[in-house]
């Protein structure tokens, strides 16, 4: 089954299978440092400017609930934050399959169809909106994906998309007639 390069060497096979759990959280624990690093460092000085001096959690919430205008200011900014954010995946996966949480544990995403689509890999990460129907999915999809067989999210399913793991096909080599006892 293996195939022969220019150089001689036989080429490996692989096949495509279900990533695990860990690896994918793994991944997942790596494109959010990432994600801190270039898209909400950016953003803190905006929001210490929003909310100066804001002090204990209490006492912010306290204050977001008490002014209209900053509650506002505050929904703009994570909402451009979120926006970012799923650029990130959607993008990086559309265009190389991966993200560099994914790439690091040899993680890919692919369709069920032909051809991974930009809206196949914008709604794997809808659930990064802070809008009601799609926050609900940062709940359902780690529940799903515990419960599902093929370690599938929610959004997984519902974008015919998955995310896998390449294994190389091995080949069995004969043994010497020696060796068998």
């Amino acid at each position: 089954m293996a195939k022969k390069k220019w150089l001689g060497l036989p080429e490996q096979s692989f096949y495509a299978g279900p990533a695990g759990f860990v690896k994918r959280f793994l991944a997942f624990i790596i494109d959010l440092s990432i994600i801190n690093l270039t898209v909400l460092f950016p953003f803190r000085r905006i929001i210490g400017n929003i909310m100066p001096g804001a002090g204990t959690f209490q006492e912010s919430l306290a204050r977001i609930l008490s002014n209209e205008g900053l509650q506002g200011s505050i929904l703009i900014v994570s909402t451009a934050i979120s926006v970012f954010v799923l650029l990130y995946f959607a993008v990086l996966e559309f265009k190389l399959q991966t993200t560099p949480g994914k790439y690091f544990f040899r993680l890919f995403v692919a369709s069920d169809g032909k051809k991974l689509t930009f809206m196949q890999a914008a709604g794997r990460s809808m659930f990064f909106l802070p809008i009601f129907p799609f926050f609900l999915l940062g709940i359902a999809d780690p529940l799903m994906m515990i419960f599902h067989k093929g370690n599938r999210r929610l959004s997984e399913i519902l974008t015919k998309t998955r995310t896998v793991e390449y294994y190389a096909y091995s080949q069995s080599m004969p043994m010497d007639s020696n060796l068998r006892q």
